[in-house]
């Protein structure tokens, strides 16, 4: 499509145009065609023009509100990045954020660019209000809906009460304590690596090597792989590298507002990468759901494995209505249960071992209740853990300062004032914990 403006100063300029231009059957032929060009284009585009105006009409009154917003409590911000800049994994950001909480004891306005805010709730009882609210889950989710599906951590309504409902089983004590003797076994593992890193006097990165410690114990959980060592295959392993490729790319898409358009991202290098590594995922789960339905159905149901796994519960799991998961489902709650598991529990342990190190008077306590209950044992023992009383709340102390997930976020559903405070319908609150 061609459209081709010309401008004149005054009509003597028109007039020595006509003048200089032979109007010969070839030049009206092209002038005619230039003319019909413009009219079709127009045509055409009319419908996109008239529903854009349609839409910026519409956006009036939320864009009025965003101009509200900017009257509320706020860090300095860039006047088109907004606050994006201020984001990253880095230590310097995480102390940010805490400092946040006690600059702004209600709450904090955030811009992702010049017209993308959220609202982040600090105040506790402006917390306890949106806590007690059956507000939607954030639409910032779906950016892990690809990765993970519609399992329970972004379902809602009938199917979250009914997925919900059949999982149940899965968390039931008597299968937790089958689990005990593979978290012994991963975590000698864990030990012997760090004693000998610490023999040899090198510094090495706590969360790496913690990460990957859950990770081995939820893919023998979850799926009864006695093959897995993640701690020795590192990155050499597929699943592995992609579950820690994937684990950082949803945070860098909101960090960087373009990527918040799917087309977009999708199209870039690093989306790209994120469904490489889905792809690599939903391989791993599929092949290990079709090998595992399979096994069930020759042993008729039966089980030669010393427990039960997380994969068993959700194929035999039935509704009230005796109808199972497909397999699609199972996907779904398998690979929301890695994502949610590993890379929460590695945080919460890391955390903790800060706490201890930082605060060695109660490191020493917990040395010292560990080594009572242990005695001379190098397994701890399912009846050993409600022994552990000092060291239980000392992790429960780190869960309270530095929780793995630090944010719950919510899409408003109805006007909120908080205080004065006029927080609006549509509106994305983020309660900071």
């Amino acid at each position: 499509r061609v459209l081709i403006i010309v401008t004149c100063q005054d009509w003597q300029s028109i007039s020595s145009i006509e003048q200089s231009m032979d109007f010969n059957s070839q030049t009206f032929n092209t002038v005619a065609l230039y003319f019909l060009i413009f009219v079709f284009s127009a045509l055409f585009l009319l419908p996109y023009v008239r529903g854009t105006l349609v839409w910026l009409i519409s956006q009036t009154a939320w864009l009025k509100y965003v101009w509200y917003l900017r009257s509320l409590p706020s860090p300095p911000r860039h006047w088109f990045w907004g606050h994006v800049t201020d984001m990253g994994p880095e230590e310097r950001y995480v102390k940010r954020i805490i400092q946040r909480q006690i600059d702004f004891p209600d709450l904090y306005v955030l811009f992702f660019g010049p017209f993308f805010p959220r609202v982040i709730i600090t105040n506790p009882d402006f917390k306890k209000i949106l806590l007690k609210t059956a507000e939607p889950k954030s639409s910032v989710y779906r950016y892990i809906i690809d990765w993970i599906g519609d399992g329970l951590l972004l379902s809602s309504g009938e199917k979250w009460f009914r997925h919900r409902k059949m999982l149940t089983p899965a968390f039931h004590f008597d299968i937790l304590k089958s689990y005990v003797p593979v978290m012994n076994e991963v975590t000698h593992t864990l030990l012997d690596m760090w004693q000998e890193l610490a023999d040899k006097g090198t510094t090495f990165n706590v969360f790496d090597y913690s990460s990957l410690y859950t990770l081995d114990i939820l893919l023998r959980c979850a799926f009864s792989d006695s093959t897995s060592n993640c701690l020795m295959e590192k990155d050499s392993n597929p699943y592995v590298h992609a579950i820690h490729g994937i684990t950082s790319i949803p945070a860098s898409r909101i960090r960087f507002p373009p990527y918040h358009i799917k087309w977009i991202f999708d199209r870039s290098p690093l989306g790209k990468r994120f469904h490489n590594y889905i792809a690599t995922l939903h391989d791993y789960t599929d092949r290990a759901i079709s090998k595992r339905r399979k096994s069930l159905l020759e042993d008729s149901g039966s089980l030669s494995r010393k427990y039960i796994d997380f994969l068993d519960v959700l194929l035999s799991t039935k509704d009230q209505d005796d109808e199972g998961l497909t397999d699609v489902e199972i996907r779904e709650e398998v690979n929301t249960f890695m994502f949610e598991g590993h890379d929460t529990t590695a945080s919460g342990l890391c955390w903790t071992l800060y706490c201890l190190a930082t605060n060695p008077d109660h490191q020493e306590k917990c040395r010292r209740e560990a080594r009572e209950v242990l005695s001379s044992s190098d397994d701890i023992t399912w009846e050993d853990l409600n022994k552990l009383e000092y060291v239980t709340m000392c992790i429960k102390e780190t869960m309270r300062l530095y929780p793995p997930v630090p944010v719950i976020a919510r899409d408003l559903s109805k006007d909120y004032d908080f205080s004065g405070y006029k927080i609006q319908k549509g509106a994305h609150a983020y309660k900071q914990l």
